[in-house]
């Protein structure tokens, strides 16, 4: 088992198990869930964002002013997609565009706007 502790890899690609590792309050430690926690401890601390880093980060947004959405607005958001929109925005289509990297002209969408409109209602409905 303890051959089974972290590894650390080195240039020849051969793996070198470590089997013990110094702590936090510099006690060496070999079993491999202190070694574990070592390494985690250690990777948290690499990576924590400091608070003061957060809060000017708040005080710089702070100096914009924001709009804000309204409720009518933030329910028009958050609203299920019609089939009624998904119409309207076929029929925008100015040819001879392609709406997306499909390269499907807008000719095909608006020849085929019925069967278009179902398929893109159902996709929209399983994706939000």
């Amino acid at each position: 088992m303890e051959a089974q502790l972290a590894r650390l890899a080195r240039k020849d690609e051969q793996q070198i198990p470590v089997l013990e590792i110094q702590g936090d309050r510099g006690f060496w430690v070999s079993m491999q869930w202190t070694i574990i926690g070592v390494f985690q401890s250690h990777l948290g601390r690499m990576y924590a964002v400091p608070n003061r880093t957060i809060n000017r980060g708040a005080e710089h947004l702070a100096l914009f002013e924001l709009p804000h959405l309204t409720v009518s607005d933030h329910n028009s958001m958050d609203a299920l997609i019609s089939r009624k929109k998904i119409l309207v925005a076929i029929r925008s289509l100015r040819a001879p565009k392609t709406p997306d990297s499909d390269d499907l002209p807008a000719e095909f969408y608006h020849r085929y706007v019925d069967t278009v409109a179902d398929k893109l209602l159902g996709v929209y409905h399983k994706a939000f």
